[in-house]
């Protein structure tokens, strides 16, 4: 089959150079007068290339990246400007389904109405071979709703890699019904954003799912009889993610490195729910607005590997999950928190390179500046951090906040310390010892 087809392809180049191969006349240059052979047009540097060479060139020109499809003119982009240079390559461009199994959309002003006659182009040239589809930044039209859902109902049997985001800027056009995820047997990764759908996962009918990231306002995930999943990375960004769902995706995911939450969906903590270990995850965020949903949720969880913690709002139980866990952490974010807890932490970290604290609050501020103070023959806390931002008001610990930076910047006669961010603190005029940091700021020290 494959040979029938390399051989119908290169049929009208070998019609063409036997045209020419038969002119024996030559061709005169008026100009100079010079004479050439018919036979060195007969055939380019380029005609020399076998088929899958030339195929390969082809799939090399096609852009990787969503931008490399916001030209101007879509007749000179990949694979549309090589089917276009004449009947060979086109004929060799349609017979590779796979070169137009890839298309990619992008609109960030919203200026242009997405020509879904393209896609539709594309989806019939790649026939039965695996799409790979990225649609950012659609726009309010009605239309661009209904295609899209249209898209996932239809093909979403050979989609490999599926991406869609619906702009911010667009109007809300809430579809009709449930769009049902059922058959994904070939699907890798999907990305959705679009606060115009409700959205039924059936995880079960898709094996080689590894990557799921939603944000949307409504959507259920269907395990089925699903024991084990392949998922590596997670992001759930939603108020209605419940909190019963994450914990199965926890169970039942071996593999998972990265879960990304958010959720205000109360649970029930009077039930009893047995312990989570978890031992390939190494980035946990997550976003909780009410302090019994945060304390409820992670009570089961042991994540003994965990490298990086990020809470973007309430940490209540936070303390709990690192001890619990057991972790050697080497970054990690709070929000809005008490000193207090944060000390605590940090006392369990002595691994830690990276750490951020937006929003302290409690008494024992100026306790937790002293104690991230550095001093030989004492209990030191997180010697080996790289990087730190802090950003309360720490005006009234000018002092302090100075003192603590500078221990960090030579430990044991080496500098660990490299950045340092202090906003609502380091431009207030309260902060009298600015000598100290403008000396840092010359030996390296980024502030």
């Amino acid at each position: 089959m494959e040979k029938r087809r390399r051989l119908e392809c290169e049929q009208p180049v070998r019609r063409k150079e036997g045209i020419l191969s038969r002119s024996k006349s030559p061709i005169s240059n008026s100009e100079n007068g010079t004479q050439y052979s018919q036979e060195r047009f007969s055939t380019s540097p380029i005609r020399t290339l076998v088929p899958e060479i030339l195929i390969e060139i082809f799939v090399l020109a096609v852009p990787r990246d969503v931008e490399g499809w916001l030209a101007p003119e879509w007749n000179r982009m990949a694979p549309n400007n090589v089917a276009a240079v004449c009947r060979y390559w086109r004929d060799l461009a349609l017979s590779h389904s796979a070169l137009w199994a890839t298309f990619k959309y992008s609109d960030v002003d919203l200026l242009r109405h997405f020509s879904w006659d393209k896609l539709s182009l594309f989806l019939a040239r790649s026939r039965r071979t695996p799409l790979n589809l990225t649609l950012y930044d659609l726009n309010s039209e009605d239309k661009d709703h209904s295609e899209v859902a249209s898209l996932l109902r239809n093909h979403q049997h050979r989609c490999k890699h599926l991406s869609i985001r619906f702009s911010w800027r667009a109007i809300i056009h809430m579809l009709e019904g449930i769009v049902e995820l059922k058959n994904m047997s070939l699907l890798e990764s999907l990305h959705i954003e679009w606060v115009g759908i409700n959205v039924r996962i059936r995880l079960q009918h898709a094996p080689s799912l590894t990557v799921l990231h939603l944000a949307i306002p409504k959507y259920t995930l269907d395990f089925g009889d699903a024991t084990v999943l392949k998922l590596t990375d997670i992001t759930l960004d939603a108020d209605s993610t419940a909190v019963d769902d994450c914990w199965s995706l926890l169970r039942i995911c071996p593999a998972l490195i990265n879960f990304h939450v958010i959720t205000r969906v109360r649970v029930n903590a009077d039930v009893y729910h047995e312990d989570i270990f978890n031992s390939s995850l190494i980035s946990f965020r997550l976003f909780s607005v009410q302090s019994s949903v945060t304390q409820c949720f992670l009570q089961p969880l042991h994540f003994p590997n965990l490298k990086h913690l990020y809470f973007d709002y309430d940490n209540s139980g936070v303390h709990g999950l690192v001890s619990r866990s057991r972790c050697r952490l080497e970054s990690f974010h709070l929000n809005d928190t008490d000193a207090n807890q944060v000390t605590r932490c940090l006392e369990l970290l002595p691994n830690l390179k990276c750490l951020t604290v937006n929003g302290i609050k409690g008494i024992a501020v100026r306790d937790m500046i002293l104690r991230l103070t550095l001093r030989s023959g004492e209990q030191q806390l997180c010697p080996s951090l790289k990087t730190m931002a802090l950003t309360p008001d720490l005006c009234q610990y000018a002092g302090e906040v100075a003192a603590m930076i500078t221990s960090r910047w030579y430990v044991d006669g080496t500098r660990h310390l490299e950045k340092v961010s202090l906003d609502n603190c380091y431009h207030a005029s309260e902060l009298h010892d600015m000598s100290v940091f403008s000396r840092l700021r010359e030996e390296g020290l980024q502030i």
